[in-house]
């Protein structure tokens, strides 16, 4: 049993002593296991988040010494709002959803309502220097913009407008930009890049970026989705939120601007905006998408990648994302 759960679940023993009026709180291995569960307290009946924002929902089983493993959490919209098995609540997109806990015939819901900051002001991207939209189930390589080259190795079929990615480190793309190196360097330090894509799950990682191109080197991939919640990043610029949910399509721009900062925006949200000078996010004459060292690129659906010679802010990535929807 992790630490971090046998903390969570004293935690709330503890709190569920001190309210019910026990003299002695049980410890978790004083757990009644075969003590049925005749309700559940739950703090409150409603819960408003912001948007990328996160909270645990106070709870416990009664008789308080029954097992609290039993409960189990369950969101009736993971896109809208999502419920680990703690009751820790991750705001994921507007609206309102309802969460319930449950053990056995016995439950209590709450209702999620996630609010949405207004929009930022948009402006045009950068033009687009390649592109391609996977639209030819005969050519999946063919670009509809710019003079770049895209290559598929190893299990990638086509799906609808879309190419499927199987697990593996050997199921990849490779994206020569053919954007020219500039001011005497061998690589690319400003660029954005965009992917849109879905995921049919959660169970895994999923690599969307990497840098290395040769898949020898075993080099761990350089941005990522996490499978616990969904979050987006890697270790040197943090992971963040609002996590990504299975089954959704996103436009991702991870966008490079020289030594000063890396941004990241998912359908015309800013996630990113960190002051960087890390080397490994330099673009050499190509990338990878869904290529990482160990397996951590899960199954992923790619139907767009494009790439700019430019940074890109957040107004333009909200004016890319507003000019896809219409």
């Amino acid at each position: 049993m992790k630490a971090i759960c046998m903390e969570k679940w004293i935690g709330m023993i503890l709190l569920a002593g001190m309210l019910t009026g026990c003299e002695d709180a049980p410890s978790p291995d004083s757990y009644d296991r075969d003590l049925a569960v005749t309700d559940i307290y739950v703090e409150g009946t409603s819960l408003t988040l912001e948007l990328g924002a996160s909270q645990t929902i106070t709870y416990w089983p009664l008789p308080a010494n029954a097992d609290i493993t039993k409960l189990e959490w369950v969101s009736q919209n993971p896109a809208i709002a999502t419920v680990d098995r703690w009751g820790t609540v991750n705001a994921a997109s507007g609206g309102t959803t309802t969460l319930t806990v449950s053990a056995g015939t016995v439950s209590k819901s709450v209702s999620v309502t996630v609010n949405v900051p207004p929009p930022p002001p948009s402006s045009p991207p950068p033009p687009v220097q390649a592109s391609w939209l996977f639209d030819d189930p005969e050519d999946l390589t063919k670009a509809a913009v710019g003079n770049g080259k895209l290559e598929l190795f190893g299990d990638v079929k086509a799906t609808s407008s879309a190419v499927r990615i199987a697990v593996g480190g050997a199921n990849y793309l490779k994206v020569a930009h053919g954007i020219p190196f500039t001011g005497g360097k061998n690589y690319l330090d400003e660029y954005s890049i965009l992917v849109v894509f879905r995921m049919p799950d959660l169970n895994g990682w999923r690599t969307i970026l990497q840098t290395e191109l040769d898949v020898t080197a075993r080099n761990d991939g350089d941005f990522f989705v996490r499978d616990d919640g969904g979050n987006i990043g890697v270790g040197s610029l943090t992971y963040l939120g609002p996590g990504l949910v299975p089954n959704k399509w996103y436009r991702l721009i991870i966008s490079r601007k020289g030594t000063e900062r890396m941004n990241s925006y998912v359908n015309g949200i800013q996630y990113h905006d960190t002051q960087t000078d890390n080397t490994r996010f330099n673009l050499l004459e190509a990338f990878l998408l869904s290529q990482d060292d160990d397996n951590e690129d899960g199954v992923i659906e790619i139907g767009q990648v494009s790439v700019y010679s430019e940074w890109m802010s957040v107004e333009q990535a909200y004016g890319e994302y507003l000019s896809a929807s219409e």
